[in-house]
């Protein structure tokens, strides 16, 4: 009887060890699996955050706005305006996040740009459904900055109206009277990407991985046909813990929580 009853509580441990063992392979596989089937998904269209958001670097592209600069083509990015309304306005138009940032609001003169946004006249693919807008300067230019104090530019007589594409040029047909010009209190971060003669220095590594560094440019590519431009960015973590992508003078930081993206200045 002792016998039997050993026997019995010896196959009952061994039974036990083998179904632990069993339950930690089939374990294994299905993390396997699962892991399978998460990197796949995460490499369809749509889902790479999921991926990204463990990454050291990854590029990130930006939707740029065209605009006019003593007479030439410039192309410019949104990251933030002092004012809700019109943050509200550049991001439907650009289908991308543009912050409110009210302390913009408080930039020196001396610190502003100049940028005329047109409240009539010609159609175009302006901010207001118009003419594109004009800025004051480009890169390299002494009058120069990112930060843009919005001007507002109606024509008196819509019929008379012409696209202009200089600040000069704005300034003579509000002399002779055609036109107004009202200045706003709205600041908003404009940093231009490319401009007649030059533009942001493009990496020449660009295939970006987790080592990848600031060093060498933080442009990737520059895409005036798709209005896109292609940027490298950096994990971070913002002050509310969430994982914030950034690179040298803005960022774009994507929540862990629904890994999608907003731009700031930094």
């Amino acid at each position: 009887m002792t016998n039997d009853f050993r026997g019995k509580k010896n196959l009952t441990k061994q039974s036990i060890i083998n179904a632990t063992i069993l339950i930690a392979i089939v374990t294994a596989l299905l993390l396997v699996v699962m892991q399978d089937q998460a990197l796949a998904q995460a490499q369809q269209p749509g889902l790479g955050s999921i991926l990204k958001l463990s990454r050291a670097s990854i590029p990130i592209d930006i939707p740029m706005e065209k605009g006019y600069e003593n007479g030439h083509e410039i192309f410019f990015i949104a990251t933030d305006v002092s004012d809700q309304k019109t943050a509200d306005q550049l991001t439907k138009m650009t289908n991308f996040t543009v912050n409110v940032a009210p302390i913009l609001s408080q930039t020196p003169e001396t610190a502003r740009g100049q940028a005329f946004i047109f409240t009539n006249g010609i159609s175009g693919k302006g901010p207001n459904g118009f003419q594109l807008p004009v800025l004051n300067a480009k890169p390299g230019n002494e009058s120069y900055s990112p930060l843009l104090q919005l001007n507002m530019v109606t024509w008196k007589d819509t019929s008379k109206a012409k696209e202009l594409k200089s600040v000069q040029e704005i300034m003579t047909a509000q002399e002779s009277g055609q036109l107004t010009v009202q200045k706003t209190d709205i600041i908003a971060n404009h940093p231009a990407v490319k401009w007649d003669g030059g533009s942001m220095k493009i990496r020449e590594d660009k295939k970006i991985g987790d080592d990848s560094k600031y060093v060498g440019g933080q442009v990737v590519n520059i895409d005036t046909e798709k209005m896109i431009v292609t940027m490298l960015a950096h994990r971070g973590w913002g002050p509310d813990g969430r994982t914030l992508y950034s690179h040298r003078c803005h960022t774009r930081h994507a929540s862990s929580n629904d890994g999608s993206y907003k731009c700031s200045n930094r």
